[in-house]
């Protein structure tokens, strides 16, 4: 008996000294969020000055710190969002201490929507008749393509451009799920029905080749014309040199 209340002691112990850490973290992530809320807002805008548009080293989530919270993470920086962003450019257009805009483009992690909704908030920034730079040591395809609607694109003179179009690749399961002696039961109908294609089979069918090859196409298309219009070059030609 003697032994039952020695454990039962001990996990009781064992419990409550868990809750209590809990308790801590998230006083503690509480304290740096509510320490993070009353800081006084940044200094005015002083004259001449150029907004830098910088991304983070994550996807650009759709709202400010619209991302998992690490409660080990007691600073918790802020990870700025694309509506953010957007109301920032709006509001450096508006503003007479503000001359242009900086795009630091050496890391730019936006899928194709975040950057499309950007560079027409870009555009329109631009109709200020104020200027956009952009600088990187070396572009990827989204990164030029968000810089494009810059006056100037400036990379490094060892740096480079990553332009090849748009691609698609599609993991196909089916032979190790026959590897592994496993029978799938799918039910579909038609053709177009490639949602269940890599559980069935071991390469891409003539109907989903067609229907990924449309959407890319549109998609590429889209960017060549931006890129076209912003750049003053042929949608059909090549740019040899960023300008």
């Amino acid at each position: 008996m003697s032994q039952f209340f020695k454990f039962m002691f001990a996990s009781c112990l064992g419990t409550a000294l868990a809750l209590i850490l809990l308790l801590f973290i998230g006083f503690s992530t509480l304290a740096g969020f509510a320490s993070r809320a009353s800081e006084k807002p940044v200094a005015a805008i002083k004259p001449n000055s150029v907004l830098e548009l910088k991304f983070p080293s994550m996807m650009v989530p759709e709202k400010t710190n619209n991302l998992p919270l690490d409660p080990f993470d007691l600073e918790q920086n802020d990870v700025l969002g694309l509506s953010d962003m957007v109301q920032a450019i709006r509001k450096a257009k508006e503003d007479p201490d503000i001359k242009g805009i900086y795009i630091n483009a050496s890391f730019v992690a936006a899928g194709k929507a975040t950057s499309s909704v950007l560079r027409a908030a870009l555009l329109d920034f631009k109709t200020s008749g104020k200027f956009i730079v952009s600088y990187a040591n070396y572009y990827t395809q989204n990164a030029y393509y968000l810089a494009s609607v810059s006056d100037s694109i400036l990379i490094n003179p060892v740096g480079g451009v990553d332009f090849r179009g748009l691609s698609s690749t599609i993991a196909y399961y089916k032979g190790l799920l026959d590897k592994l002696d496993i029978q799938m039961k799918i039910f579909y109908a038609g053709k177009f029905k490639s949602a269940t294609e890599p559980l069935r089979m071991d390469k891409m069918s003539p109907e989903n080749r067609l229907q990924v090859r449309e959407y890319l196409t549109a998609l590429n298309n889209i960017m060549m014309r931006d890129v076209a219009a912003s750049r003053n070059i042929p949608e059909n030609g090549t740019a040899s040199h960023c300008r």
